[in-house]
């Protein structure tokens, strides 16, 4: 079994949130050797009970502590704070948390972290996608491969690199699905291989603009070495010609999108095992160029 590693000076860091995914990421910061106080702005038996469980694990936790400038005010200031996806980006506390310093981050960073040199799958889309991650994942475990999925479906990715690294298990993919939310809070990112399925006018109370919405998305794409869009879907079609570097799925009519009338190799993987370079380099900008797929095709 390897042994976890750890900080050889240990920092501190606050997270927020006693859902599943603030567990699972305060679980993976001890264990990585950081100190670790987590904030829950509830109280209430289940929450005293869960607090029991993590203060067991010699994770300090505080309820009734409400996100907000007082609270962190009377702590010292953390190296990280790490925030729950359910909390806005934006948010006055951690932009005030920003304003002296304090790096935070989204549940998503210390397992990208944590898992380093493993390659991920990143999906994404308004709709499709957690259909998408199931069938990826299923895909690749009939063909032999050890590629859980995690993120936005079934474990957390905190609680999927705790247990990877608690048991020297090295999968060979990871299948992430990963919300606009997640995407937000953790921008280094930049799976292998990226997946948008659709973009269709969703969580606009959060993200203020369609716009706005879209260029998160489209930052995972932009930080992924292969890039693989849908092109049944209207708007990512009619958004085609801005891709310098992308494979479209879809109809005959994908073969057509305008930017896209010309076939493209993709290069042959340096690892022996998927697209991108050797070593788990995670390259950003320019993407791989994939073969445009189209139903009933010829393959290029």
């Amino acid at each position: 079994m390897e042994t976890i590693p750890v900080q050889s000076h240990p920092s501190s860091a606050v997270v927020v949130g006693l859902g599943r995914s603030g567990k699972g990421a305060a679980r993976l910061m001890r264990a990585l050797g950081h100190s670790v106080l987590l904030l829950e702005s509830r109280s209430g038996e289940g929450l005293e009970r869960e607090a029991a469980r993590l203060r067991g694990e010699d994770i300090v936790v505080r309820l009734d502590a409400p996100l907000q400038a007082e609270t962190f005010a009377a702590l010292p200031q953390p190296d990280t704070v790490i925030v729950s996806p359910g909390i806005r980006w934006d948010h006055p506390a951690l932009e005030a948390l920003r304003q002296q310093g304090v790096r935070v981050q989204g549940e998503i960073s210390p397992a990208w972290q944590a898992m380093e040199g493993i390659p991920w799958i990143g999906i994404t889309g308004t709709n499709g996608k957690t259909t998408v991650t199931h069938l990826v994942h299923h895909l690749l475990c009939q063909g032999g491969l050890d590629a859980p999925l995690c993120g936005n479906v079934g474990f957390s990715a905190a609680e999927l690199a705790l247990d990877c690294l608690g048991s020297g298990r090295r999968p060979d993919w990871l299948v992430v699905e990963l919300s606009s939310y997640q995407i937000e809070a953790s921008p280094e990112v930049a799976p292998r291989i990226g997946v948008w399925t659709t973009l269709t006018p969703d969580h606009l109370e959060r993200h203020g603009t369609l716009d706005r919405y879209r260029a998160i998305k489209r930052s995972l794409l932009e930080a992924s070495g292969i890039r693989i869009l849908n092109a049944d879907d209207a708007d990512l079609r009619a958004h085609a010609a801005s891709w310098d570097g992308a494979g479209f799925s879809g109809p005959p009519a994908a073969g057509r999108l305008p930017g896209h009338a010309g076939r493209t190799q993709p290069p042959k993987p340096a690892d022996g095992r998927g697209g991108g370079p050797a070593g788990g380099a995670r390259p950003r900008g320019h993407g791989d160029r994939l073969p445009l797929l189209s139903r009933g095709a010829p393959p290029p």
